[in-house]
């Protein structure tokens, strides 16, 4: 471990002196000090690393070492800072006497005060880490050929190098997640790794944090840390990885270096989450730094607050107004966005390339469209989830425009949204509906509790491929015109209780291949294989599964996230 942090620390303090940062600090010679000093104890290291578990004073040398040189790096990390301060002071500086006027802020205040405060951090370090260098003669440490330990130390990079772009663990696959969700701190010794390309992280469950000095990692082009739900923030400044081409998450944070301008000159593409959003602390309107629609090539784009109780109305809408994605973007997600009304890129032909649109947890929004300007928005979105938006009363304040907003939906997915009424979408193919209220069972046939017969909305839906009737409790019997949806490839019945019978009209449905029945204990008696009063009407169906009726038809039931697959129907259970 003292080995990692002392390579690390050495490195940074060497490129720091040919930067000429010692210079410019006033601390040029304390620098070129410790340089010499450290480069003096790395020849012992490997002695003392050997001889540590068994002699006490060797290994509270190795202790001591470790915290100077942890002193050490974060003072480096400020002089680092300060020089990049003032490099960028120069930079915004085109003319000659602006450049002048800007290069006397060496002289100014807050520069005097830093480089006094600087230099008696770095005097008290240089103190103690001579004291360390001469407990190493007391301590008789033998020195190891400096040429061979390099060799072995290039030998281990290239190990970890190896672990890290790929990472195989062999056995089991959920043995592999495990270890895989296990990691909580990357060693720092990551950050020496200074040609990787690629770092995934992916599904690190417990990940907290990532190495403060990931930014030494010039050459990455690709950090995945997509669900990794423990990691609360990113380290400082990850916009100076200018070679970045992927980085699936960025977490908003208050402190300096953590927010959205990070990401103005990052040509990322891909998928990208941006959260914790009411961590913004510049004006709302300066979000844009963050540069989103010049990035082409973004596809997937997921924008949330984690907690937006303290976000004002106005203030999220300046935000997610200044959020305005590329207009090559197929994928968006919004997350508990707390404004009335969605941004004016909804209806900017910002959208015409989006194929999937999710938005989640929004108390205050009505319509979709609020002044019924978007029905050209939304010419390629195949697929619709709404989440619990509880004041959503529709799309479009306009009656009668479903089919003009979404001419190509075929997959619509509703859940707690009561005051929703939907209108006619006969591109509809998949249709999913839970926990809403009676309108909306009216205007579309949502399929829950309440009802003794299905609505006949249902039976315009003319491209419906999936039906699932979930909960329906006094539910006695299903309509006839059930046969006029003749597109229809998998229904699933669960959990009603009163439903007794098959309409006749259920043979003339012969695109139908997998019928599920769920907990309906009069129906399933009336559909036993062969021997039930029902069981003619849907002989000709490939896939009949039954559980918890009387009778049980497939054994091969298996549960995966949440959704209920089996194999082949078999010989009646008893």
């Amino acid at each position: 471990m003292a080995e990692a942090v002392l390579t690390v620390v050495l490195e940074n303090l060497s490129s720091l002196i040919q930067k000429q940062v010692g210079s410019v600090l006033g601390v040029e010679k304390e620098m070129e000090k410790m340089c010499s000093i450290f480069s003096t104890i790395s020849a012992v290291l490997e002695d003392a690393e050997e001889r540590q578990s068994t002699n006490r004073s060797i290994k509270n040398w190795l202790q001591k070492l470790e915290y100077v040189s942890a002193e050490l790096e974060d003072v480096l990390d400020d002089c680092e800072a300060e020089a990049f301060r003032l490099e960028e002071g120069l930079a915004q500086h085109h003319s000659w006497i602006r450049k002048v006027q800007s290069s006397l802020s060496y002289l100014s205040p807050k520069h005097i005060s830093f480089r006094h405060a600087i230099a008696k951090k770095i005097k008290e370090i240089e103190d103690r880490l001579d004291q360390i260098g001469k407990e190493r003669s007391i301590l008789k440490l033998q020195e190891v050929d400096v040429v061979e330990r390099r060799n072995r130390v290039r030998e281990s990079r290239q190990s970890i190098g190896s672990i890290i772009t790929q990472p195989h663990v062999y056995g089991r696959e959920e043995d592999k997640e495990r270890v895989v969700g296990d990691v909580k701190v990357l060693p720092d010794s990551i950050c020496l790794l200074h040609h990787l390309l690629t770092l995934d992280l992916t599904k690190c469950l417990e990940l907290r944090k990532l190495p403060k000095h990931m930014i030494r990692l010039k050459g990455l082009r690709h950090l995945y840390i997509g669900d990794c739900w423990s990691l609360s923030h990113l380290p400082p400044n990850i916009g100076k990885l200018s070679c970045l081409k992927t980085l699936t998450d960025f977490i908003v944070d208050k402190r300096k270096g953590c927010q959205l301008d990070e990401l103005k000159d990052l040509n990322i593409g891909g998928d990208l989450h941006i959260s914790n959003l009411e961590n913004v602390i510049m004006s709302p309107v300066e979000a844009r730094f963050a540069n989103l629609s010049a990035k082409r090539n973004l596809k997937r784009l997921h924008l949330s607050w984690e907690n937006n109780e303290n976000i004002s109305e106005e203030n999220a809408k300046d935000v997610l107004e200044a959020l305005a994605p590329p207009t090559s973007l197929k994928w968006l997600e919004i997350h508990k966005y707390n404004g009335v009304h969605f941004p004016s890129w909804f209806r900017d032909d910002i959208l015409t390339s989006l194929r999937r649109l999710k938005i989640c947890n929004m108390d205050l929004v009505e319509y979709i469209d609020n002044r019924g300007d978007l029905r050209s928005s939304f010419g390629c979105l195949e697929s619709l989830e709404i989440w619990s938006l509880p004041n959503l009363e529709g799309f479009s304040r306009h009656d009668q425009v479903g089919n003009e907003m979404f001419p190509s939906l075929s997959s619509l997915y509703v859940r707690e949204c009561p005051k929703l009424r939907l209108p006619k979408l006969g591109s509809v193919k998949s249709l999913r509906v839970y926990g809403v209220s009676q309108q909306l069972l009216e205007s579309i046939s949502n399929l829950c509790g309440g009802l003794i017969v299905l609505p006949e909305g249902l039976q315009h839906l003319c491209s419906l491929e999936s039906l699932q009737i979930f909960d329906i409790l006094e539910l006695a019997s299903l309509p006839d015109w059930l046969g006029n949806l003749t597109t229809l490839k998998d229904l699933r019945i669960s959990t009603c209780r009163d439903l007794e019978c098959i309409p006749m009209s259920m043979q003339r449905l012969t695109n139908l291949k997998k019928l599920s029945i769920w907990s309906c204990p009069k129906l399933g008696q009336r559909c036993e294989k062969e021997v039930g009063e029902d069981w003619h009407k849907i002989s000709h169906i490939p896939h009949v599964d039954m559980m918890g009726c009387v009778y049980i038809f497939s054994l091969g039931i298996r549960a995966s996230s949440g959704k209920l697959s089996t194999g082949d129907r078999s010989t009646p259970s008893r």
